[in-house]
């Protein structure tokens, strides 16, 4: 797919900023919006991620998936996931990476990658994506306010070349997308399961206002967590669940 990047070196969020171009005009498919610095870069819920200047990857991916059903628009993450992953693989060891549901990459138990997909319905048809990403590569000082930060120069001990980082990213990226555009539904899952944060291993959660001890089995197809818990398995989406550990 031939890629549109489009740089700038302050925005308040790309993702913001890609759904404002949505609006505007039509971008082409594969269209990126990278910032140096967000002054109010976007996470889950009312989550913000933070990112020194010119030291990380932030930027927003513009798709027009409209060979997916929205039922599985769900699928989007998981490939991005997979994508930074593969990314991260080519400096880190592979074993600490982990996906934690529904969209952080995980480095051991710190968070190096955050990622939010925003998608726009026409009818009962899915028109278009923005996939914003954050990705921690240069930056050593973190506020005291995020709880398990890292970034991939504090973990190589050396900088690397931002440009060079997205060009390898995107090289995943636009791989597991003509994934999904031929429909291998079960080799994503398939590896996205095997990559997910605290799978089959003992843990805490807060599953609606109540804590519960189980084990995640993985996630359905429409991308809701599955956790067995207490003689039951339980279906959760984005909202209902709180890792306590």
């Amino acid at each position: 797919m031939e890629v549109e990047i489009r740089k700038y070196k302050r925005l308040d969020s790309t993702n913001r900023y890609a759904l404002e171009l949505l609006h505007r005009e039509q971008p082409r498919e594969g269209t990126l919006v990278v910032a140096e610095e967000q002054s109010a870069g976007v996470g889950m819920g009312e989550n913000r991620w933070e990112s020194a200047p010119g030291k990380n990857l932030t930027f927003s991916i513009i798709l027009y998936p409209d060979f997916l059903d929205p039922s599985k628009q769900f699928y989007l993450n998981i490939i991005t996931s997979l994508a930074v992953s593969a990314f991260l693989m080519q400096h880190l060891p592979k074993d600490p990476l982990k996906i934690k549901w529904p969209n952080d990459v995980y480095y051991a138990h710190q968070k190096i990658s955050g990622i939010l997909v925003k998608n726009q319905l026409v009818g009962h048809a899915l028109h278009a994506s923005v996939v914003g990403i954050g990705i921690n590569i240069n930056q050593q000082q973190f506020s005291d306010s995020l709880p398990n930060p890292v970034s991939l120069r504090m973990l190589i001990g050396r900088d690397v070349v931002l440009d060079e980082c997205l060009e390898q990213f995107l090289l995943f990226f636009f791989r597991y997308y003509e994934m999904l555009r031929h429909g291998d539904y079960a080799i994503l899952m398939q590896r996205y399961r095997a990559m997910m944060y605290l799978l089959e291993t003992p843990a805490s959660f807060l599953v609606g206002g109540a804590q519960c001890e189980g084990t995640i089995l993985g996630v359905d197809a429409f991308g809701r967590l599955k956790i067995a818990c207490e003689g039951s398995v339980i279906y959760c989406q984005v909202k209902e669940v709180v890792f306590l550990q």
